[in-house]
């Protein structure tokens, strides 16, 4: 069996994100991608389970109409980079027993791929993040997520964002409310939101950290005011990325 890949989308909206909720961890920095002829997905999550993502990719992959397979990649890093040596714009990589070959005149590699049951499953499924009710949604651009990332620099004792609704929008402050003395930065999150009100939901700004470097105008945001969990949802191109994550205790 083989798939056929367009090699740096596949890379940039799909393998990317994936690294980003994986790659930090020492144990386990995989993930198991399923594939069909015309999608690739994948759950994973933060090595303390406080963000998990799901990525659904609309690619063609060459398999016949109903065929799938998955493919169990250990070291999701290590996988990027050896894509990234070829320099073709399509790959084809041959699926073997316990890995994958590619072979062109330029570079020729085989990179091995685990048993089943080896790479740890994340504890939510697709099912349970379609079944998710949520009483707030706004949406936050790419520019409101890159002033975040500038002004956290400011806040270096805190690693934690406040989300509350104020004046119809959404605001966030830098801070910390369980310590004396810490300096707080306030921001714009969104303009505007629909549904219910809350206020002083604590996010672990690593949630938004995992975000940037990310291709995307909008990130839709919906928050549980009950359970403070947050969907949030990038679209690209080719790719729906949504990360599920649980607010701080305080």
């Amino acid at each position: 069996m083989q798939i056929k890949l367009d090699r740096i989308a596949f890379i940039n909206e799909f393998l990317m994100p994936l690294n980003k909720i994986v790659g930090d961890d020492d144990i386990n920095k995989g993930c198991i991608i399923d594939i069909t002829n015309q999608s690739a997905s994948s759950i994973c999550n933060t090595k303390d389970n406080s963000i998990i993502l799901y990525a659904n990719m609309n690619i063609s992959t060459g398999l016949d109409e109903k065929g799938e397979t998955h493919l169990n990649i250990f070291d999701i890093r290590k996988f990027i980079r050896l894509l990234e040596c070829i320099q073709e714009k399509e790959v084809i990589l041959k699926i073997n027993s316990n890995n994958l070959t590619y072979k062109s005149n330029n570079i020729n590699f085989k990179f091995h791929l685990m048993d089943d049951g080896v790479i740890r499953k994340s504890p939510i499924n697709v099912a349970k993040i379609s079944n998710l009710t949520f009483q707030n949604e706004f949406s936050m651009s790419k520019s409101k997520l890159d002033e975040l990332m500038r002004v956290s620099g400011f806040e270096e004792d805190s690693n934690k964002l406040y989300l509350s609704c104020v004046n119809n929008g959404i605001r966030g402050e830098l801070t910390d409310k369980t310590k004396p003395n810490i300096d707080n930065v306030d921001i714009q999150i969104a303009e505007s939101y629909i549904g219910n009100n809350f206020n002083n939901i604590p996010i672990s700004l690593d949630v938004f950290r995992k975000l940037s470097g990310i291709k995307f105008d909008l990130i839709n945001i919906k928050v549980n005011v009950e359970t403070k969990i947050l969907l949030m949802e990038l679209i690209s191109n080719n790719c729906v990325l949504k990360y599920v994550a649980s607010a701080l205790v305080k």
